[in-house]
């Protein structure tokens, strides 16, 4: 057996000591991508700052201020900013018009400059002319759309791009306007109502071209990558700077549950192109970065943190970056094919090393960044990214976001090696449970920890070192130790390094998970992810010895039928571990304590593709196939034109005037189970028939546990008028097979309702 003390062969890779959200600017690229500024809500207290301030406060402009003389790069980058801006004064901008990004940016790349100009300088001729400028722009009658009739536009499959990657730099420039003067309250709030109209009409709009992706993939579908990357940004901007929540939630669910999901999960768009799948792509998912980037910035801002070194998301984000920057740094381009003529030019991805400097604190980026600042200044591109990032304290003990633990030093991703010579894609690499069937793991069950998924490193696994420090059982960087004879442990286990299991939950329910573990001394904390979202913690106890097994129990974990991913991952060392290590773990075990099984109201799954009515959720029970805040029908007993189609339940079911029987009287956190069968793989189109007389509610679509689209119910006027609501994101990837579907409705906050009640549900329809 290898002795515990090897355990002090590794060094934990250091991770860097703290944040300071300071702001990507505008990012502008070539006519194959976008540019934009990025914005977010003030986070200094109205003392600290005169103006509003969405993403910037008043202290990074005194930052600025007081070093332009001590700063090198600081004073070459305001005289830059200054020359353009003078440029700027007599300039003429016209938002609309042409198909150009180029040509559509120069009225927002001006605007934040003249507005930035302002702010530093406190002239007035700045602050008039931007406000001209942003003027102009919002008191047009007509805001981002994909008609192509509409006249003075782009082209439609150019309109979501276009504003998703130039209003930000808009919204931004009237922030850094709300103190000068001249621009008075009735301009300011038509600016905001304009700015958050657009925001709302991009929310209904979805850029859908598919194109044959490599290697076996299906398809690559762009609408959700690169033009709806930048769109997001649009809404989230947007929202922060009006307040507006829903906006603001709506660009987080996209991120998470479309974005993140199509670039970086384990097959994600991003992660397949790294791995050398495919090439086809490239354009497309570096752009797609940079929106994500801004996303990931604003949201922070906000407390909230969607992307991070301290998850999978991160991890793989990271590595991306990294793969990318031997490139930019230099390394030939080796594949051949569509991108063998067109390798990456640091000109395309400048701003992805700008903001993953600020993410990973990475020096090398900054170095790189550096040796191209001069050409960028005279476009005035990089000029406000240079002035934010680098006048900024990036150590600031205010920021919410703190790494853990805290040390010096960058997060260094394992590298992926470039292969030598010009080469053609390599088929895909496999992700397959570790197992003789090659099947996901059953639950209820036991999972050993050593047969985490096959994939590889950033896929299946993330491991701090390179070597197998036990040496047995896998060809892996994962450190596994024979600690009896046929058995093994996942020893060695460090902070940041995960495991990736493949399952397929056979029994809705509620579940105890039973983690057999050991170590000798203080040990660490760990976090239990499904899907993506944690579901629970523990911490490894002290057993007095390195092989001393025992199991100990996280319970009240609620599970979904179907395939999921597991994930562990080891989150801290508790102070005076051996060495900083975080325990050993031998196996996994899920016990079923209760059965939340449903059948299906009718005789068998409702099929997809097609109908389902509202009002045949599943048989199982309150809490089990539906929830609802009252006992009985409330449509009957208030003699609201309720029927009692399901006796003894408590829905709220009626009849309306045309004869539709629907499902009512929904409030907030109440839900229907129904169980789908899904014909054939591909992508749906979600959609709900229903209305209301008064605004409505918010409503989830989950599919075996996962959110995968929300539909508003707005006011149609008059009760007994539904009409076809379609779901967002319009469109999601189903799996033959049978599936449960959950109705979650929520409140939209700050929405007033009638009785608060949510809306009507006729049907949904699930189609191709």
């Amino acid at each position: 057996m290898i002795e515990k003390t090897s355990k002090q062969l590794i060094t934990f890779m250091t991770i860097v000591s703290s944040f300071m959200i300071v702001a990507l600017s505008l990012l502008f690229i070539d006519s194959y991508g976008s540019k934009t500024a990025s914005d977010n809500r003030k986070s200094a207290s109205a003392a600290q700052n005169t103006g509003n301030y969405v993403l910037y406060t008043q202290t990074d402009i005194d930052n600025i201020k007081a070093q332009i003389n001590s700063n090198t790069t600081i004073k070459n980058a305001y005289n830059d900013l200054i020359t353009k801006a003078n440029e700027d004064l007599n300039g003429s901008f016209h938002f609309y018009g042409g198909t150009s990004h180029t040509a559509n940016s120069q009225a927002s790349r001006a605007a934040l400059r003249l507005a930035l100009a302002y702010r530093l300088t406190g002239d007035t001729q700045y602050a008039s002319k931007a406000k001209s400028v942003v003027m102009t722009v919002t008191s047009a009658s007509t805001m981002v759309t994909d008609d192509p009739s509409i006249p003075d536009k782009a082209t439609a499959s150019d309109s979501l791009l276009l504003y998703g990657v130039d209003t930000p730099g808009m919204i931004l420039a009237a922030d850094f306007l709300d103190t000068y003067p001249g621009f008075n309250s009735s301009e300011k709030q038509s600016v905001k109502d304009w700015f958050n109209a657009t925001a709302r009409s991009a929310m209904t709009l979805h850029y859908n071209t598919k194109v044959q992706a490599e290697a076996g993939r299906e398809y690559m579908d762009l609408g959700f990558t690169n033009y709806n990357s930048w769109r997001v940004v649009l809404i989230m901007t947007a929202g922060i700077y009006t307040k507006d929540s829903e906006l603001f939630n709506f660009a987080v669910s996209y991120f998470k549950n479309s974005l993140m999901e199509e670039m970086f999960n384990s097959l994600g768009v991003a992660v397949w192109e790294v791995r050398r799948i495919t090439t086809k792509t490239y354009y497309y998912s570096h752009y797609t970065i940079s929106g994500m980037l801004q996303l990931i910035i604003l949201a922070r801002k906000q407390g909230v943190d969607l992307a991070s070194y301290k998850n999978s998301a991160g991890a793989n984000l990271k590595t991306v970056l990294d793969y990318y920057y031997q490139f930019a740094n230099g390394t030939p381009w080796p594949y051949e094919g569509i991108e063998g003529s067109n390798p990456p030019k640091y000109s395309d991805v400048w701003e992805n090393f700008e903001a993953g400097y600020f993410m990973y604190k990475d020096s090398r980026y900054n170095t790189l960044i550096n040796s191209y600042r001069p050409t960028y200044w005279r476009s005035g591109i990089m000029t406000p990214n240079t002035l934010f990032f680098l006048s900024s304290d990036f150590n600031n003990p205010s920021n919410p976001i703190t790494p853990n633990p805290t040390t010096t030093g960058a997060p260094t991703a394992t590298p992926i090696p470039v292969p030598t010579g010009r080469i053609n894609p390599s088929p895909r690499l496999p992700i397959s449970p570790y197992n003789s069937t090659g099947t996901p793991w059953a639950i209820p069950g036991t999972i050993e920890a050593e047969s985490f998924d096959n994939g590889g490193v950033g896929i299946a696994y993330y491991d701090t070192d390179s070597d197998n420090i036990g040496g047995a059982y896998r060809s892996t960087s994962i450190d596994i130790d024979p600690y009896s004879n046929g058995n093994y442990s996942v020893a060695w286990i460090r902070p940041t390094e995960w495991l990736r299991y493949s399952v397929f939950v056979q029994t809705r329910g509620i579940y105890d998970i039973k983690p057999r573990v050991a170590f000798k001394g203080p040990a660490g904390n760990f976090d239990i992810e499904i899907d993506g979202k944690v579901v629970g913690s523990f911490t490894i106890p002290d057993t007095k010895e390195f092989s001393a097994f025992t199991d100990i129990t996280v319970g009240n974990i609620q599970l979904e039928t179907g395939y999921h991913v597991l994930r562990i991952i080891a989150v801290s060392a508790n102070e005076g571990s051996y060495d900083g290590l975080m325990g050993d773990i031998d196996k996994f075990t899920f016990v079923l304590t209760k059965n939340l099984s449903t059948s299906p109201n009718t005789q068998s799954p409702a099929a997809v593709p097609g109908k389902i009515e509202a009002e045949n959720f599943d048989r199982g029970g309150e809490g089990i196939a539906y929830h609802d805040t009252k006992t009985g029908n409330e449509l009957v007993i208030q003699n609201k034109g309720g029927i009692d189609y399901r006796p003894g339940e408590g829905v709220d079911i009626g009849k309306n005037a045309n004869g539709a029987t629907y499902v009512g009287w929904i409030e907030n956190t109440e839900w229907l189970v129904y169980t789908i069968n899904v014909t054939e793989d591909g992508y749906y189109h979600l959609s709900a028939q229903a209305g209301f007389n008064g605004a409505g509610g918010s409503f989830d679509l989950e599919i075996d546990g996962k959110t995968q689209g929300h539909f508003t119910i707005r006011d149609l006027g008059a009760w007994d008028i539904y009409t076809t609501i379609p779901a967002w994101p319009p469109y999601i990837r189903l799996t033959k097979g049978t599936h449960t579907l959950r109705l979650i409705a929520k409140q939209r906050p700050g929405v007033s309702t009638y009785q608060n009640l949510l809306g009507d549900i006729d049907y949904f329809e699930i189609s191709k």
